[in-house]
């Protein structure tokens, strides 16, 4: 310290630990079996999906709440699907703020280059108390922007073809 002062260590201050003590560390290994699917993916490529999933519908949720229809508009790719989304709006009632804890990926049905589907499951009932669970395939879709957008939500398509509301 500058001028040979030294600054006392606060009497609320964690002990330092002892120097003579020893530590021992265990290894523990995970395996993650994923369910099958009619597309090779690597387990990094299911995780990186899974986390632009997961980074969407948290903003969706949030858009949601905060009744942020310019926020929630922004993460749609398909303005048909968008306009039908929209009306989640007159509907959301929340209990408790939104989490996407009840969000899952059940398994990664397409993966293209401008275009995901995966199978999802929801269950948002700790929020939205009028709410099941659901289970269906949710498409993502390039914007022009290079971002992944929400496309479609249901059965039926899942990249293949033309998208069932159009461009």
């Amino acid at each position: 310290a500058a001028g040979g002062t030294s600054t006392p260590i606060p009497a609320t201050a964690p002990p330092l630990p002892s120097t003579t003590a020893s530590s021992t560390t265990t290894t523990m290994t995970t395996t993650t079996t994923l369910p099958p699917s009619t597309t090779t993916i690597t387990l990094d490529r299911a995780g990186e999906i899974e986390a632009i999933l997961l980074d969407l519908e948290r903003r969706r949720l949030q858009a949601l709440y905060d009744d942020d229809q310019e926020a929630f508009a922004e993460l749609y790719a398909n303005d048909a699907y968008l306009e039908g989304s929209l009306q989640v709006f007159e509907v959301a009632v929340f209990a408790q703020p939104p989490s996407t804890e009840g969000f899952s990926v059940v398994d990664i049905v397409a993966d293209q280059p401008d275009c995901i589907a995966a199978l999802v499951r929801q269950d948002y009932r700790d929020f939205f108390p009028d709410t099941g669970v659901s289970t269906f395939v949710l498409v993502l879709e390039r914007k022009d922007t290079g971002a992944w957008g929400y496309s479609f939500a249901g059965s039926g398509w899942a990249c293949d073809g033309p998208h069932p509301l159009g461009s």
